[in-house]
Formats: structure tokens, sequence, C-alpha cells
């Protein structure tokens, strides 16, 4: 039963989320295929996503991104 900013964190964690599927279905679904520069863009956005899902989840970062967001 937190305040505002815990609902901040769940969105946050939601569009993370979503950003990590969507990369990929782009992925796998062929679309890249022989468009390295695409392919390379999302291995970057997909390891990116999954370290930042990892590190915000952690309570200080938590704690400091709301603190920034304020």
């Amino acid at each position: 039963m937190g305040g505002p900013g815990d609902d901040r964190g769940v969105q946050r964690f939601r569009l993370a989320l979503l950003s990590f599927f969507v990369s990929l279905i782009v992925f796998f679904s062929g679309y890249a295929k022989g468009r390295r520069r695409l392919t390379v863009a999302l291995i970057a956005s997909t390891v990116t996503t999954v370290l930042l899902l990892v590190v915000s989840l952690t309570p200080p970062m938590m704690s400091l991104s709301g603190w920034l967001l304020d």
C-alpha cells in the first residue's frame, strides 16, 4: 500500500517489459533478417532493457529513481 510513486514504478516496469517483448517479437519474426543494423539495434535494446529492469528493481535504485523523478 504505497503512495503515488509506486504507481510510477509499476508503469515504468510495464513499459520496460513492453519494450523487451516488442524487440523480441521483431527479432524472432524474421523482419530483422538480413538487416544488420536493425539486428544490432534490437540486441542492444534488449540487453539494455534487461539491465535496466534488473537494476531498477533493487531498492536503492527505486529510491533514487523516485527522488530524481520528483
